[in-house]
């Protein structure tokens, strides 16, 4: 047998869960007396603490519920007891696993008359004569078929299947049985006499982690989930460690649940019963009216996981001094949750009453498929057993999806709150916003944030070009906010070099920046870029790289910008894991891998520092041809023209240098 298998991942869909909800608010009305009236928890005044309590609420009705379904596979409370006692005493895993085991053998060969479906009609007419006279015509007819003996090969196949819990490692140590059965069924081939079956097979084991449910049950069989919002990883009522391991077990129950009914209808069903004769009905085979598996649906069984909420005072009161229904003996009873008389939760006696009429839709279900079925104690393989172990898988994918959407419906009551309380939905660049705005007002101003956006000049020039990073995601391409140190004082020079030979000495104003950015988990990355753009008639040489020194600046590549240039330069960010990620990576290295780990991230750490240097050309061109300061500014062919035959032809400086009177003017020095 095969089992495909299940995605695990939930999906929540308002309008599904507003569906089902509302089907089950219907039956509500019907449990409860008529002055009651539960609502969506989303419609009624709570607190914040309600919500923690809601997923308490939902969790233990799950397992309640769970329970219900299991009792039915056969968990009763003495085989519930044993389990525990496993875990509590032996402090031991348990598993629940469903094993099947198919086996083929050949019972006889028979051949068969098959007539055909046509038929062959003689006639024949016979005529008397008496004195001359023709007398009356008798007719007669003869009809012919034709008889083929077909060959059938008989075959007995038969299926066991035992659903069982057990302990540790080992499948065969203190297995608790939970349910066993045998049972075979005829199959007739034609044709060849091969096997439609292997002899024997025996498909892979189905389990599903068992112990979270047992730790949350105690030994008097009351369901003792609690949100623990002590715990650091605790954030809301759905997002902790407590809810994600409650949705661990029921995803791992639905997955089981599923490829357990797929054995049943797919397999044994599909496969062995319909798939053997499915175009290829043997002659001696009687076509026989059956219902299936695959039309066994868990329709009109009621689910008693709902994230309701009710505001009345005096029903709780009532409750609370002993009023209500009595909790049905059969049923887990759900944890009494601290001061519940004065919150909006629905009482310990209404759950009761909720798992009751899941207990008795679930039984009127089965009550019917009695009566469709044939008996478990036969030896048909498709019984009365087979088709409620199909119930109670529908069921409990029903029960885990019920639980899901109930804590997927907190998470997105509490998102639905805080959009209606501010009027949007917060992105990461309106968190980015609201941490500018409040670091204007808590820091002082030379330590806020400022805009990355530098105008390329020199002392009382007009501005060559600008420098920035952008948000490329933005509509308004806004540069990014970073904290800025400029480094005052007679700093000491740095150094670049273009090339092996030649080293480049530069100073000038250096500024530090640093820059938080804002990520929400699941959302797609901004991405940002590097902007620099020049002016008409102006030109600067950009080069971009990163810090390898304290005195070191190491460019990766460079462009000269001119007369309305505009390079645009996507930035690809990488994250450097943290110090404890980090540490906890090579902890169980060995010495020489952590040491060469840590000296490839102190060379990371070292040469992570993204750097831009900028150079303004007519400055160096002054410079570079003996003319004095200034004397470029007003000079714009002569400017195009030199830095054409330097760019372009790459004319030896030599030739193009001043080399006449010092005392001239500039003017002259330039015609």
């Amino acid at each position: 047998m095969w089992h495909p298998a299940s995605p695990s991942r939930h999906n929540f869909h308002e309008g599904r869960f507003k569906n089902q909800v509302d089907s089950a608010l219907e039956v509500v009305k019907n449990i409860l007396d008529t002055t009651r009236n539960p609502r969506y928890a989303a419609d009624e005044d709570h607190t914040y603490s309600d919500k923690y309590g809601l997923a308490d609420f939902l969790a233990n009705t799950g397992i309640a519920a769970a329970l219900n379904v299991l009792e039915g596979l056969g968990l009763d409370s003495a085989k519930l007891q044993e389990l525990q006692n496993i875990v509590a005493v032996n402090k031991r895993t348990v598993t629940l696993r469903f094993e099947a085991e198919e086996t083929c053998e050949f019972v006889q060969e028979k051949v068969v008359d098959v007539e055909s479906k046509r038929q062959y009609v003689t006639e024949a007419t016979e005529s008397t004569k008496k004195s001359g006279v023709t007398g009356k015509e008798t007719k007669t007819s003869t009809t012919h078929k034709v008889v083929t003996k077909v060959t059938e090969y008989h075959w007995r196949v038969g299926l066991e299947y035992v659903i069982y819990a057990y302990s540790g490692n080992d499948p065969q140590a203190n297995a608790v049985v939970l349910q066993r059965r045998s049972s075979c069924t005829n199959v007739i081939t034609t044709g060849d006499k091969e096997s439609p079956l292997p002899a024997k097979a025996r498909s892979s084991p189905i389990d599903a982690p068992f112990t979270w449910l047992l730790q949350n049950v105690s030994a008097d069989g009351t369901c003792g989930f609690h949100v623990d919002r002590s715990k650091v990883t605790c954030r809301t009522p759905r997002r902790n460690e407590d809810v994600s391991n409650a949705l661990a077990f029921f995803h791992g129950m639905k997955d089981w649940s599923e490829k357990v009914r797929e054995c049943f209808v797919g397999d044994v069903e599909g496969k062995i019963i319909l798939g053997m004769r499915k175009g290829n009905q043997p002659p001696s085979v009687e076509p026989e009216a059956r219902v299936h598996l695959h039309s066994v649906t868990d329709e009109g069984v009621f689910v008693p996981v709902l994230p309701l909420f009710e505001n009345i005072e005096s029903t709780r009161m009532d409750a609370a001094h002993g009023g209500g229904t009595e909790t049905d003996p059969r049923s887990p009873a759900l944890v009494s949750l601290s001061g519940w008389q004065k919150s909006p939760l629905l009482s310990v006696a209404d759950v009761n009453l909720f798992l009751k009429e899941q207990r008795r839709s679930l039984d009127e279900k089965v009550n019917k498929i009695m009566e469709f079925f044939p008996s478990k104690d036969g030896d048909d393989m498709v019984s009365v057993a087979e088709a409620i172990i199909v119930l109670l898988s529908l069921h409990m994918k029903n029960i885990v999806n019920s639980f899901a959407d109930g804590m997927d419906y907190i998470e997105n009551m509490l998102k639905t709150q805080i959009i209606t309380a501010i009027g949007k939905e917060v992105l990461s660049s309106d968190f980015a916003e609201f941490v500018r705005f409040h670091d204007q007002k808590l820091l002082k101003n030379e330590f806020a944030p400022k805009p990355f956006s530098y105008a390329i000049r020199r002392p009382n020039h007009y501005p060559d070009g600008v420098l920035s990073i952008e948000n490329r995601n933005g509509d308004t391409n806004e540069p990014i906010m970073s904290i800025t140190r400029k480094l005052d004082g007679e700093m000491p020079p740095m150094y670049f070099s273009i090339n092996a030979a030649t080293t480049v000495e530069f100073t000038g104003d250096r500024y530090l920046h640093a820059w938080v950015l804002h990520q929400f988990a699941g959302r797609q990355e901004d991405s940002f870029q590097l902007v620099a753009r020049a002016r008409q008639f102006s030109s600067f040489l950009l080069l971009v790289g990163k810090i390898s020194g304290p005195d070191s600046f190491e460019p990766q590549n460079a462009i000269i910008l001119q007369n309305k240039d505009e390079v645009l330069m996507p930035l690809l960010l990488n994250q450097l894991p943290s110090p404890k990620d980090f540490k906890d990576a090579i902890s169980s290295l060995s010495p020489e891998q952590q040491r060469f780990a840590t000296a490839f991230r102190d060379m990371q750490l070292e040469s992570s520092v993204f750097a831009a240097c900028l150079i303004q050309l007519k400055p160096q061109l002054e410079a570079l041809l003996n003319l004095p300061s200034d004397a470029l500014t007003k000079e714009i062919k002569l400017t195009q023209d030199l830095m054409s035959l330097f760019i372009d032809y790459q004319i030896p400086s030599d030739l193009l240098s001043f080399d006449g009177d010092k005392d001239i003017s500039a003017g002259e020095k330039v015609t």
